[in-house]
């Protein structure tokens, strides 16, 4: 930021994940070093902010379009021999609520007929993610491919699952701290994402699937989910999405 006035530098922020959560209104809009903020979607709480206004690009989240997440499965193609007798589930859950509920995990490993997988959240500010500790043997991309069904809380991974059509048992119950002003989560809206209560009904759920040859694949997305979709991934053409990109970039150069 120190040298924009030397070198003539334009500083452009780009948000990586979504905002998923309702929250209280924040009291300023916060990138104040910043020429242009890209936005994922439009749920934010600086409306009034003459500086937000002026800063903010509303093109969506080119993660979450149809053609990057093809190129990310090109990409991440793993070969795996798929066992239709076994349930593979994938845990998207935060360390921290593993670890503070060990019995959940143990119950959850001694369900027969599942293959078990635990992805850590996939956020780019944990240094967590780069050590040993917390090894992923697989990305957030291959797991969702992988699985069967998915098992998480507040994650934007959940929006490749929903445009998947994977089965997901959403923790409802899992809740934030009040310091952060969190109001609710919007991926309760989807009629296609089972909200799920307590821990208890997520192993009695995989237990039935994976032991009784229940549907593991039946999982309905309506037009209020596709609605909910375009709402979250911040656009609903992808052609234009990218375009946008593409002619924002090409004039701040001639800037």
């Amino acid at each position: 930021y120190s040298l924009k006035a030397d070198y003539k530098l334009k500083i452009i922020e780009i948000e990586v994940g979504l905002r998923t959560l309702k929250t209280d209104p924040y009291s300023k809009f916060p990138q104040a070093y910043c020429d242009f903020y890209l936005a994922s979607n439009k749920f934010l709480s600086f409306k009034d902010d003459k500086e937000f206004i002026r800063k903010t690009k509303f093109f969506g989240s080119s993660r979450y379009s149809n053609l990057w997440i093809k190129k990310l499965d090109k990409i991440n193609n793993i070969f795996y021999k798929k066992n239709n007798k076994k349930l593979n589930v994938v845990l998207f859950l935060a360390p921290r609520t593993l670890e503070e509920n060990p019995k959940f995990l143990d119950k959850c490993l001694k369900i027969k007929n599942i293959n078990l997988q635990i992805g850590n959240k996939p956020k780019s500010v944990l240094p967590l993610k780069c050590c040993d500790f917390y090894y992923d043997k697989f990305n957030a991309n291959q797991l969702v491919n992988w699985s069967d069904i998915i098992i998480s809380h507040t994650s934007s991974i959940l929006i490749e699952a929903i445009m998947k059509k994977k089965k997901i048992f959403f923790c409802s119950f899992i809740k934030y701290s009040k310091k952060y002003g969190v109001l609710g989560n919007r991926f309760e809206v989807f009629n296609c994402v089972d909200k799920i209560q307590n821990f208890d009904q997520i192993i009695e759920n995989i237990d039935k699937i994976a032991n009784e040859n229940i549907n593991k694949k039946s999982v309905l997305f309506d037009k209020d989910d596709q609605s909910a979709l375009y709402q979250l991934r911040g656009f609903v053409n992808e052609v234009e999405m990218i375009n946008n990109y593409i002619n924002f970039y090409e004039n701040v150069i001639v800037e």
